[in-house]
């Protein structure tokens, strides 16, 4: 089954407890949000599997004006972007661009259980220590096969061009 993750446009303002950590260890791949807000919150101790990052949307044609958000990301479990092959991109009906990847066959459990546990949630995929583009999980996905949808702006092709580096 594939996963359509839908690109979402709309922020929320939730107390985010947060853990500074060394960015550079943070891993290419699909995280859970654990909560945004417009400003960064004082870091709290004991809790290290959370990380926050600013996501300023400057993929997003729809969002590139708007402030920055502070992202805090659940790091203790996450998919990791380890592609079984090159990604592929297709046109949908609204004209925006839909990303395919196929995950690796060592991650498609991982990816499974991953979306199971998030269903519904929002999720963040980073590469190189950046957000690239944030989704909502609209079902479980087996198999591994990935589609995400609602790429209007250069997300997707940032996404593939990065993927295949």
């Amino acid at each position: 089954m594939k996963l359509a993750l839908g690109l979402l446009f709309a922020t929320t303002t939730i107390f985010c407890a947060q853990t500074p950590q060394n960015h550079r260890s943070l891993a290419n791949g699909v995280y859970a949000v654990a909560c945004e807000t417009p400003t960064r919150e004082t870091p709290k101790r004991g809790d290290v599997s959370r990380i926050t990052l600013v996501y300023d949307q400057h993929y997003s044609e729809a969002d590139r004006n708007d402030p920055p958000n502070y992202v805090t990301l659940d790091t203790s479990s996450f998919v990791p972007l380890r592609l079984a092959g090159p990604p592929t991109t297709a046109k949908a009906d609204t004209g925006w661009t839909l990303l395919n990847l196929t995950l690796a066959p060592e991650h498609v459990k991982t990816l499974e259980d991953f979306t199971r546990t998030h269903l519904g949630g929002r999720v963040a995929i980073v590469i190189d220590r950046e957000i690239i583009t944030m989704h909502k999980v609209r079902s479980v996905i087996t198999g591994g096969q990935v589609q995400i949808t609602r790429c209007q702006d250069d997300a997707c092709q940032v996404l593939r061009r990065k993927l295949t580096e």
